[in-house]
């Protein structure tokens, strides 16, 4: 049912294009313009709160290095202790990805 309607109304859509095009290029226009009315000037210069916004980043990019490391110094631990004990499975061990290549 939709194809036969799709196939009924194409050749008027094409058709309606010479009249549309210009229609729908001066209604976008408009609508720009007034957007372009609408929106505040942009202060110039970095915003205010730039200093937080990256100080608050330099934290939390601290905090997570420290948990990588911390992690780190646990899955090397647990690789040493499995090192000593050579009659566990070798499922059971903690394995790294460049170990695994």
């Amino acid at each position: 049912m939709n194809r036969m309607i799709r196939k009924m109304i194409r050749p008027f859509w094409r058709m309606s294009g010479p009249i549309r095009r210009p229609l729908v290029s001066r209604f976008d226009e408009h609508v720009l313009g007034l957007l372009r009315q609408s929106q505040p000037p942009m202060p110039p210069g970095p915003p205010a709160d730039l200093d937080l916004v990256l100080n608050s980043v330099v934290r939390e990019l601290a905090r997570l290095r420290a948990q990588v490391e911390t992690l780190q110094s646990q899955m090397d631990s647990l690789e040493s202790s499995d090192r000593d004990h050579d009659n566990e499975c070798d499922a059971c061990r903690l394995s790294v990805v460049a170990d695994i290549g």
